[in-house]
């Protein structure tokens, strides 16, 4: 940020990003899903007012991000499900002086899905690891979910 000679302030930085995404959906056979995730970003601070930011990183921007969720329906309305996700470490400032580390979140389902009705277990962060979002605040270790789902 700068400021002029009446002291009116401007942000004049600039940040470029390059990156791509992969996704996967298969369904294999019936009641067999899998879903599949991974990006890429480049984020850099290419200009700021701060020569000190300049080529670094950009804050709460992960480089690498990958997720996957398998389920399967079986015994005609009975499920399960498994997956998780890998978030790289994110620096917390432009500076890069401080980040916030990588981690890998698993979580399981089972459930009941009827025409109308889903009725679901869900464990969340089975493996109770660590984690923070992107804004440096902690995220809920292990914890569990009961759902209903009604379909229209």
């Amino acid at each position: 940020m700068r400021r002029d000679e009446k002291g009116v302030s401007f942000q004049d930085a600039e940040q470029v990003s390059k990156g791509w995404e992969l996704e996967f959906v298969a369904n294999p056979f019936k009641g067999f899903n899998i879903f599949a995730g991974y990006a890429y970003n480049d984020n850099k601070i290419v200009r700021a007012t701060d020569k000190t930011t300049e080529g670094k990183k950009a804050a709460s921007a992960p480089e690498n991000v990958a997720n996957f969720w398998v389920s399967y329906k079986f015994l005609k309305n009975l499920g399960l499900g498994f997956g998780g996700y890998y978030v790289d470490k994110m620096f917390f400032s432009s500076a890069n002086t401080f980040y916030i580390p990588s981690y890998t979140l698993l979580n399981a389902t089972a459930f009941y899905d009827l025409p109308k009705i889903r009725f679901g277990l869900k464990i969340n962060n089975l493996a109770d690891q660590k984690n923070w979002d992107g804004y440096g605040y902690a995220q809920p270790l292990r914890n569990y979910a009961l759902s209903l789902s009604v379909k229209f």
